[in-house]
This record gives structure tokens, C-alpha cells and sequence, in this order.
């Protein structure tokens, strides 16, 4: 789908009363203008880079008359609109020594990963994955915390003929454009 959008959007809406033009520019700086036809108007999916940053859309009608409208936001690569699903399963023959020449190949094993925009600032998931000797998988949850930043925490279990192992992982993330911030808290078996 051309222009999709998979993460959550800025929207602006408002009514001009005669053909106008439309200015959007982020960070200060122009990045489209835009005929708009009198009436009601939508301005929506905005392209807009990730992370914090501000936007700003100015509207000049024929006349000279000129409303601008401001908005800060956060865009976060870890949280999906709502209603959005990311999903990825796959089955096949597990690859033997991958990294050498080898062609050979074992028994049957499988993956999965599946997400969903529960809101536009918290998405839930959870990954699986198996073949002969292994069994695994665990829930996943991202949370965008308004203009600062997102959390991502994930939980695991996983088990083989050798024993059962549990994981955990809590991240933090923050982007702007002078800045990028990641850290990170993991606990295994």
C-alpha cells in the first residue's frame, strides 16, 4: 500500500473558507506546500521523522489570511497503530552447520512473531519458536510514554533436552534529532 503508515500519526483537521495553500514544515524548515479547495480539509499520515521533533503547518488563503497550527510529537519505531498487526511465521527444515558448505538439513522447526497496536501507544506481541529439540517462546509489550521516549519489555522460556532457561528484557529508547538514547536491562538463565 503506497504511503503506509504502520506507526501511529500526526492529524491535523480545520476548514478554510476559499482555495488556500498549506505549508508543512518540521523543525522549522519547509518540507511541501499544498493546494487545498474551500471546505473542510484533513491532513493526515503526515511524513514525519522518527522520534521527538515539532511540526508546524501554515495555511494562507487567497485573501492573505494566514492560521498556523504547532504540534510536538514522538514517534516511536516500536509501537504500531491501533488495529495494526505485524506478524511473521515460518516453518521449514532446520539448516545443520550454516556456516560452512554444508547442505544438510534436520528436522522440522518453526517461527513466529506476532504484534498488534492495542492503542496507538501500546502494542502487545509474543514470539514462539521449535523444531525437534527446542521449544520456545514468551510474551512481548512496547509503551510509548508520550514525548518521552518508549518502554519495551520481553519474557522468555525456553526448553530442551539439556534443561528449561527463562529471559527477560526492560529497554528504554529515546530519539530526537540531536540525540539517541538506548538502555537496556536483560536477565537470563
Amino acid at each position: 500500500v503506497p504511503c503506509f503508515g504502520r506507526c501511529p500519526a500526526v492529524y491535523l483537521s480545520s476548514s478554510v473558507r476559499a482555495r488556500s495553500r498549506v505549508a508543512r514544515c518540521v523543525y522549522n524548515q519547509r518540507e511541501r506546500v499544498e493546494q487545498l479547495p474551500a471546505g473542510v480539509y484533513a491532513l493526515d499520515h503526515l511524513p514525519l521523522p522518527v522520534g521527538a521533533g515539532d511540526t508546524r503547518v501554515v495555511v494562507r488563503d487567497a485573501f492573505g489570511n494566514e492560521q498556523s497550527f504547532g504540534s510536538a510529537y514522538y514517534i516511536s519505531q516500536g509501537v504500531l497503530g491501533r488495529g495494526i498487526q505485524q506478524f511473521s511465521y515460518s516453518a521449514g527444515a532446520e539448516r545443520l552447520n550454516q556456516f560452512d558448505s554444508s547442505w544438510s538439513y534436520g528436522g522440522p522447526a518453526f517461527l513466529g512473531l506476532h504484534r498488534i497496536g492495542i492503542t496507538d501507544a501500546f502494542t502487545l506481541g509474543g514470539r514462539m519458536e521449535g523444531s525437534s529439540d527446542l521449544v520456545s517462546g514468551g510474551p512481548m509489550a512496547t509503551v510509548r510514554l508520550g514525548r518521552a521516549g518508549d518502554v519495551e519489555g520481553i519474557a522468555g522460556i525456553s526448553r530442551t533436552s539439556a534443561g528449561t532457561g527463562y529471559a527477560t528484557s526492560l529497554a528504554y529508547e529515546y530519539t530526537s534529532r540531536a540525540v539517541g538514547l538506548l538502555m537496556a536491562a536483560r536477565n537470563y538463565t
